[in-house]
């Protein structure tokens, strides 16, 4: 279900040649975003301050970005280099765009019904349409409001889905925290994983790793590191375990 901006509403009434009754036409026209260019533009990431959740890009080109670790440290939130999102301000339209670390703008798209989704598109493109233009203030409790010039729709976290989105009433969502990127988390492995071999064998059959190691980053990320991993090889006899490990920055799994 898509939500649209609340609209300022509009009535006009008119008596057309040749009809005795009089004609009223409503028309419906989104409140416009007045863009203050206070907020300095840079390198942020879009936090929810709260659970301590930044904002992921979309791995493709529309849907809700996921959530993704942050953390504070020595007093100041981090995330990812991933998570890194470019704000900057064009003058000539006097708006914001947002940027993701693909190096792809956020952007705002209507259904078939003229309704705005709550998701996001992503363009490798800037277009000077208000689809793709933001302001941005902070409120009381430093939280950023983030405006989408078109739809109205404010960025925001779903507790409910653990994804980002735009909504126009976010009464139910929780606002942002744009913050200045720092030094960013590093990636480090978590764990790996092994698909794909074979564990039945004839007892004496010389053994053949012939699987999949994937490494698991705390960021979410993933790797096929089958190449680099190490591979303990046993005698085949009832009972053997084979044991698969990988090393990466002095931490092995």
């Amino acid at each position: 279900e898509n939500e649209s901006a609340e609209p300022q509403t509009h009535t006009i009434t008119f008596v057309p040649e040749q009809l005795d009754e009089t004609v009223t036409v409503t028309i419906n026209q989104a409140a416009k975003v007045e863009v203050d260019d206070s907020f300095e533009p840079g390198q942020y990431w879009i936090i929810q301050t709260e659970a301590n959740l930044a904002m992921k890009p979309l791995t493709g080109n529309y849907g809700y970005p996921e959530a993704n670790l942050a953390q504070i440290v020595e007093g100041s939130y981090k995330s990812f280099a991933a998570n890194i999102f470019v704000i900057e301000y064009v003058a000539e339209d006097k708006c914001y765009t947002i940027k993701d670390s693909n190096d792809k703008y956020l952007y705002m798209t209507l259904d078939k019904d003229n309704n705005w989704y709550k998701s996001f598109n992503v363009s490798a493109d800037y277009v000077s349409d208000p689809k793709y233009q933001w302001a941005i203030s902070a409120n009381d409790e430093g939280k950023h409001i983030i405006t989408n010039l078109a739809s109205q729709s404010k960025i925001a976290y779903s507790a409910k889905y653990l994804t980002w989105g735009a909504y126009a009433d976010i009464s139910s969502y929780d606002l942002p925290t744009l913050i200045k990127v720092t030094e960013p988390l590093a990636v480090t492995l978590e764990s790996i994983n092994v698909t794909g071999q074979t564990t039945s064998f004839t007892e004496g059959e010389t053994f053949e790793f012939g699987g999949i190691v994937t490494a698991n980053y705390n960021d979410g990320s993933t790797k096929d590191v089958t190449a680099n991993a190490s591979v303990k090889t046993p005698d085949m006899v009832d009972g053997t375990e084979v044991t698969v490990s990988y090393t990466e920055n002095g931490i092995t799994k």
